[in-house]
């Protein structure tokens, strides 16, 4: 699929954070793919082959524990990028990474993205403000799933999937909510069956649909706030000296 030249019109913020004088060298080794549900951006103990910087597409960071548990530690959407570890030297990935929201991402192969990030350069120093984010969410996330009710942590997470998708209705099954809130399946449909009760949203055939988004703000811990605030604010990237 064709890949805008301007930046601004890549559909993935980080990018768009590019001028055109500085993204035109990497356009010509970016295509843009549809991204399936449970499709895997990177396995663990498997060498890094792509980096997806998603458009409108949502992809989870899965960290396997015992007896078949997953749970997510982070979500990417259209303001980032995967494989943060190929910023520090990392070749092979230790968590899982796959789609929960099929849609479309821009992408290039691991070996040009190192080569873009060799010494001071734009993309690099965007990456960088990038990863400071997503390592706070990480952090965030950790807290979160410790200190704070299911309730709360479904809340939170439902309004992140809205922001990724950019809609109020994204595709979604109970699979990836038990990843996402780390609770048994059966936890995971009574909480959900409790806001769809309350009209607060409707979730069927793999669908939720917001209903009152600002009712399930306020059910939400502080956590999205945060979380949103980080996402939408990246610092801007160090000048060159």
């Amino acid at each position: 699929m064709s890949v805008q030249s301007d930046p601004s019109q890549s559909g993935n913020r980080l990018l768009g954070r590019l001028s055109p004088q500085e993204y035109e060298p990497l356009s010509a080794h970016i295509e843009v793919v549809e991204v399936s549900i449970r499709e895997a951006a990177f396995k663990r103990n498997r060498e890094f082959r792509h980096v997806y910087f998603p458009i409108s597409c949502v992809m989870s960071v899965i960290t396997p524990l015992r007896n078949d548990i997953s749970v997510e530690v982070a979500s990417i959407g259209n303001e980032g990028f995967t494989g943060c570890d190929l910023l520090i030297g990392g070749s092979v990935a230790v968590e899982n990474c796959i789609c929960q929201v099929p849609g479309k991402s821009a992408r290039m192969r691991v070996a040009v993205f190192q080569q873009a990030i060799d010494g001071d350069t734009p993309l690099r120093r965007i990456s960088n403000q990038y990863m400071r984010t997503y390592i706070s969410q990480i952090a965030r996330t950790a807290a979160c799933n410790r200190m704070h009710s299911t309730e709360e942590r479904f809340a939170r997470w439902t309004l992140m999937m809205r922001d990724r998708a950019g809609s109020d209705h994204f595709s979604l099954n109970t699979e990836f909510l038990t990843y996402m809130l780390g609770e048994s399946r059966s936890k995971v449909n009574l909480v959900a069956n409790t806001f769809v009760h309350a009209g607060l949203l409707r979730y069927a055939d793999g669908y939720i649909t917001l209903l009152k988004g600002d009712r399930i703000e306020e059910i939400s811990c502080d956590c999205y706030r945060a979380m949103a605030f980080s996402r939408d604010h990246l610092p801007e990237p160090t000048p060159r000296a």
